[in-house]
């Protein structure tokens, strides 16, 4: 959803159904340095908003 919106207003036109797979690639660049990130999804379910953080993931440079 876009800034302002709310699932019944979203023109997002993405839509995910109980069963369908949820895959999300994250590509990283750390410019020579250590960090760490948390990823948060805000979502909708059953009308009612949700958040989830998963992880305190480290990012090392190679």
């Amino acid at each position: 959803m876009r800034p302002g919106e709310d699932a019944a207003t979203s023109t997002s036109p993405y839509r995910v159904r109980r069963g369908d797979p949820e895959v999300f690639e994250i590509g990283l660049v750390t410019e020579g340095r250590d960090c760490r990130f948390a990823l948060v999804v805000d979502r909708v379910a059953n009308g009612e908003q949700k958040s989830t953080t998963a992880g305190d993931f480290p990012v090392v440079p190679r």
